[in-house]
């Protein structure tokens, strides 16, 4: 769809409608899907609300908001900070170096994201046993995927940049070094937060992105 409007001259509002279409796709089938699943599980059931048990969970869950506007905001500091202090091309040349890295970021933090509900699942069932295992399989593959991705970048970054863009545009070797050993720290760290996070230990990886977020 964005394709199709820049092709039709929108310019830089065939982004912004891009990314108002593909919620509007996205939205009603999970909607859907979870009419569904709530029909089949509740089979005509009436759902009872019971004031202790939502409360317990309230406060124990409280502090995972904060945590999660931290590692929303944490990613943006890095523009702001370039935007407020530096010139506009600056910021440009920085995004541009990053973008690689940060492709490595989310396809491999997706990994471990995606096993979350398996990993909270097996820790608390009768299979206890097969958690650690599983978690240190998950580790290797995760950071194993990274180094793999990331040596590539570290590799080609500049030939990536330069495909799209000018020359100019790229950072240069050194930036692209400081942001692949970041990019790899992320990767760790989300990898290391969502094990924690699936075996209930979410006040610790809650207290970790807040603090990161600060230090930044």
């Amino acid at each position: 769809g964005t394709v199709l409007l820049l092709h039709l001259d929108w310019g830089i509002l065939a982004l912004a409608a891009g990314s108002l279409l593909r919620p509007l796709i996205a939205l009603p089938t999970n909607v859907v899907a979870l009419c569904r699943a709530l029909r089949k599980e509740l089979n005509g059931s009436k759902v009872r609300f019971e004031r202790k048990p939502f409360l317990d969970f309230f406060f124990r869950a409280a502090y995972l908001g904060p945590a999660r506007a931290a590692e929303t905001l944490a990613p943006q500091l890095d523009n702001i900070i370039l935007i407020a202090l530096l010139r506009p091309i600056d910021v440009t040349i920085m995004s541009l170096t990053r973008k690689a890295g940060d492709l490595v970021v989310q396809i491999v933090g997706r990994l471990a994201a995606s096993s979350l509900s398996g990993l909270a699942h097996l820790h608390s069932s009768r299979e206890k046993q097969r958690y650690s295992p599983t978690v240190k399989r998950l580790l290797r593959v995760s950071l194993s995927a990274a180094a793999l991705g990331l040596t590539g970048v570290f590799i080609l970054n500049g030939t990536f940049v330069t495909l799209w863009t000018r020359a100019e545009l790229f950072g240069g070797q050194t930036l692209t070094t400081i942001l692949c050993l970041s990019a790899f720290l992320k990767i760790s760290r989300i990898a290391f937060s969502n094990v924690l996070f699936a075996a209930g230990h979410s006040r610790v990886t809650a207290a970790a992105s807040m603090a990161e977020t600060a230090v930044q």
